[in-house]
């Protein structure tokens, strides 16, 4: 695909060197192909062309080899329990007792990152160095008699630890009195200034994008051009993120990026006179685009460009609920394994990942975030250690020089395959004598020579036949593709489509995934007596487990056949490699039902949640209907017959349903309750109304009762009228969903 458009665009132009000269793109260095200006009626071809040829500058490229980077939320919203202050909360509250930044940072360095950033001033207004602009800062606090300096004591540590130094300044001050008029301009630009000379040098600049009310009730027109050239003055090296113009936000809090992630994107320019190109004017823009796009740089998003510019994403997420530090999240700490999906999520779709560490009241990292960070780290070490390329027979389709094993794997951009123009389906082939098992796989351009790759496919040759084992769209700095583990001797990858003569690669790895464990069958209801096996992805990994809810180790029982189960059990168990290596705990919970549960209508095939035997296995789904503890019935109604087993007496009857307007999940209109000793001659005993319809904003779990005392019966039997929804004047009405995930009987 690359190779033939391209052979037709230079067939069809006086070579690309004109055509880019025409461009106007280039002023002689290379700063400025970070942005290429496009020829209005380019076509498709020449816009990919013109792709082709924008690359990072300097500091973009540097920034992106850190991967990985910590916010350190830290300030008055950490003794007040908020997230946004509002400006008014008294600097005498901010002291803590026992501040660390030397423990800040040997956790992040130990950990794995290589930059750290500082919360230098929130949307709350108070600051973290005695400004000599402002009164509501650090020097009005108690902490050290109001002589401390937690800028000055975070960069002396980042210093200490090699780490790199990044600030965050927020623009949005409710705090400052001149917020909403030309004189905040100043008093930002003179804060920023203090920060970027009397600390040394500084990596980031990140530049939230709130902008709401000050203490006047007025906003604020930020003069952003001004505030990006005080930061080219005064450090030139640092890149400007967010609502700057080197990095932008990639869309979502959620730690995951997009899977085809360009870096090269089109985009306009805020400020820009319209006769002045951004690309050739002096003036520092920030790009415009629309960070929550799933496509930013496909060749579709390419037509009708006027500029192209190199425009990286960063991946912000917190390693807890909120961003500031709460005592009532201390137990809703990311685990290591949801930090490992966050990386290969992230880092491995072309972004720097951007992870939130906040201190706490006293000043330092806690501990349950400290283990979960050096857990985190240990198991990235221990998945990138081995290259199982390595003692592999490499052989390229073709090479425009010959291809050393060691391009693959020295960690250097510089050095790189690139088959030869002509090569139809270009692909690089790997063969072992003995079989290896893999289940990742990282792939690195050298995008300081720009981004090619629109498709790979992994291919292994495994049953006497090549089948895939993964593929995906846009390569960039990185690319990790996590996939179940397989074990061959013969594996090739792939590239049908890419921009330009011929793709490039300047690191290719497999390795091995964590010992895994699976379940067999998964967490579920059961009603007599279950039968769970366990096994793993390597024949050869122990398997430890327990049965009482207590975290196992190398003591703990050793899996050697199937597990029988008599009653509610929970199962913990984790699997240590041949070679030593420890895989996450994994836990599974099995429900012993109380009851037989009959349903008339199946619920969908996307919400069948194990079964009927979840709505009396005592455990509730929370709000979420995809949790997979909800049954789920769309355009049926609800009726199902619960056997008690014996004859017996009640009490009364408890139906748990989920509320979700912006889903079209409702309660039912009403719920019949029926009794009967036998499946025959059904008795009403009840007839239950929702008490309320209003749609709440939030999803919310509500309770049906039927408060009764019934003897002699052995069934009830449950019918739930379905809802319909209005769709509109001019369209047919929908069914409404039903989510039940518990019946109680009392």
């Amino acid at each position: 695909m690359g190779y033939k458009k391209h052979r037709i665009l230079k067939q069809s132009l006086l070579g690309l060197g004109v055509f880019l000269a025409l461009a106007g793109c280039f002023r002689g260095d290379e700063e400025d192909r970070q942005r290429i200006s496009v020829p209005p009626g380019a076509t498709e071809e020449q816009l990919i062309d013109l792709a082709l040829e924008v690359h990072p500058a300097p500091r973009q490229l540097s920034w992106q080899k850190l991967e990985m980077t910590a916010f350190l939320h830290f300030g008055i919203n950490t003794f007040t329990d908020q997230e946004w202050g509002d400006g008014s909360d008294l600097p005498e509250l901010f002291n803590p007792t026992k501040l660390d930044p030397r423990q800040w940072i040997k956790t992040l360095k130990d950990s794995g990152f290589k930059l750290a950033m500082l919360t230098a001033k929130h949307h709350d207004g108070f600051c973290l160095w005695p400004s000599q602009f402002t009164d509501y800062s650090v020097k009005r606090s108690p902490w050290e008699g109001g002589n401390g300096d937690v800028m000055r004591e975070f960069v002396d540590a980042c210093h200490e630890f090699s780490m790199k130094v990044g600030v965050y300044l927020s623009p949005w001050d409710r705090h400052e009195q001149t917020y909403g008029s030309e004189a905040y301009n100043d008093y930002f630009v003179q804060q920023l200034t203090e920060l970027l000379t009397n600390y040394g040098p500084i990596d980031e600049v990140w530049f939230d994008g709130a902008n709401g009310e000050g203490p006047n009730g007025v906003k604020q027109e930020y003069d952003w051009s001004r505030y990006f050239s005080t930061v080219r003055s005064l450090q030139p090296e640092a890149v400007i993120a967010i609502m700057g113009p080197d990095v932008r936000w990639v869309g979502t809090e959620t730690g995951f990026g997009r899977e085809t992630e360009w870096s090269v994107i089109p985009i306009a320019y805020e400020a820009a006179d319209s006769t002045d190109s951004p690309v050739t004017s002096k003036g520092i823009f920030r790009p415009q685009i629309n960070p929550m796009d799933y496509d930013l740089g496909s060749r579709e998003k390419l037509i009708g460009a006027r500029e192209l510019s190199w425009y990286p994403a960063e991946v912000d997420v917190s390693i807890r609920p909120g961003w500031f530090y709460h005592a009532n999240q201390d137990n809703l700490v990311k685990s290591a394994e949801q930090l490992l999906e966050i990386y290969l999520t992230s880092v491995g779709r072309n972004a720097v990942l951007l992870l939130n560490v906040p201190p706490n009241k006293e000043g330092k990292i806690a501990s349950v975030d400290s283990l979960q960070l050096v857990n985190f780290h240990q198991s990235l070490e221990e998945i990138f250690r081995t290259n199982q390329l390595t003692g592999g027979i490499i052989t390229p389709s073709t090479s425009r020089k010959r291809l050393e094993t060691g391009y693959l794997s020295d960690g250097s951009l510089n050095t790189f395959w690139e088959p030869e123009e002509d090569d139809a389906s270009p692909s690089i082939s790997v063969e072992w004598d003995q079989p290896h098992l893999f289940g990742m796989m990282s792939l690195q351009e050298p995008i300081q020579e720009g981004q090619r790759i629109e498709k790979f496919i992994l291919e292994a040759f495994v049953d006497e036949t090549w089948q895939s084992i993964a593929e995906g769209t846009t390569v960039g700095y990185k690319r990790i593709m996590h996939f179940p583990t397989v074990k061959a001797t013969r594996v090739r990858l792939i590239f049908p489509e890419y921009r330009g003569p011929a793709p490039r690669i300047a690191s290719w790895g497999l390795y091995k995934d964590l010992p895994q464990v699976y379940f067999e069958p998964k967490g579920m209801a059961f009603s007599d007596n279950l039968r769970i096996t366990l096994h793993t992805d390597d024949p050869d990994a122990v398997v430890y487990y327990t049965l009482d809810g207590s975290l196992p180790d190398v003591q703990s029982d050793r899996y050697t056949g199937p597990i029988e189960l008599y009653g509610t059990t929970e199962i913990r168990t984790f699997a240590v490699s041949p070679a030593g290596t420890k895989g996450f705990v994994k836990s599974q919970l099995y429900n012993k039902a109380r009851y037989k549960i009959l349903l008339e209508h199946a619920p969908d095939i996307r919400f069948t949640a194990g079964g009927s035997l979840i709505l009396t296995d005592g455990i509730r789904g929370g709000t979420q209907f995809d949790n997979n503890r909800w049954l789920g019935f769309q355009g049926t109604d609800l009726e199902a017959i619960i056997d008690l087993g014996t004859m017996t007496s009640i009490d009364g009857v408890t139906l748990h349903f989920l509320e979700d307007i912006g889903q079209n999940i409702y309660p039912p209109d009403y719920v019949d309750i029926y009794v009967s000793p036998s499946l025959k001659n059904w008795r009403k005993v009840g007839h239950i109304l929702p008490e309320s319809r209003d749609a709440s904003p939030l999803p919310v779990g509500l309770d049906l009762n039927l408060d009764r005392h019934l003897d002699n019966i052995r069934f009830i039997k449950v019918v739930g009228k379905n809802h319909p929804i209005p769709k509109g004047e001019d369209s047919e009405e929908a069914p409404a969903w039903i989510f039940i995930d518990e019946i109680t009987i009392q």
